[in-house]
């Protein structure tokens, strides 16, 4: 007796006999992640993109940013992907067990081009971060908070209390107030040197 050849596949077909290939579906998120992206569209992710959208850099008579928002979220998304790679505390592995902390200067395998680019990189990014904290301590603290920390989802606890009080119409707390003036004093002040 012959054994059974290989079972046909389950779905709808063509008038030809051929499977139907079946629509392409795609995950939308949670209705909270939703919700947040009807809001802020693509620039939720992050602190600065949250205080950029709702008006916070700067925003014209009618409530939208304006462009010199615009650039100052810019600036302060290319400060942070430059310090990450650079200045990022800690040893990480990866399952190959190979080092790959950070993007090292050090590294004798870069060709002389490449290693004077992250020198001088390195520098910029160490010269204005220097520069804020010149300002003050509370400019830096403000400027990590809203430039470089991760707040992919929510925070510093300062934006979402001047997030929540522009969305429903209350007053912000002076201090709250006072963090965002500081990073966006400390933008300003390191703006020439990104430019």
């Amino acid at each position: 007796m012959a054994r059974r050849g290989r079972p046909r596949k389950a779905g709808k077909r063509t008038a030809s006999g051929r499977l139907k290939a079946q629509p392409v579906t795609f995950d939308k998120g949670t209705e909270r992640t939703q919700d947040k992206f009807s809001v802020y569209g693509a620039d939720g992710s992050d602190a600065i993109g949250r205080a950029y959208v709702m008006g916070l850099l700067g925003a014209d008579s009618n409530g939208h940013p304006t462009s010199e928002a615009l650039d100052l979220r810019n600036l302060a998304r290319k400060i942070h992907r430059a310090y990450w790679p650079m200045l990022a505390v800690g040893r990480e592995k990866s399952c190959l067990g190979l080092d790959i902390n950070g993007q090292a200067v050090n590294d004798n395998l870069l060709d002389p081009e490449e290693r004077e680019y992250k020198i001088k990189r390195e520098k910029r990014l160490t010269d204005t971060l220097r520069t804020v904290e010149r300002m003050s301590r509370q400019h830096r603290k403000a400027f990590d908070d809203l430039c470089i920390e991760l707040h992919p989802d929510c925070g510093p606890v300062w934006l979402d209390a001047l997030i929540w009080a522009k969305r429903h119409g209350k007053a912000a707390d002076r201090a709250d107030e006072q963090a965002i003036k500081r990073a966006i004093e400390a933008l300003e002040q390191i703006g020439p040197k990104w430019g």
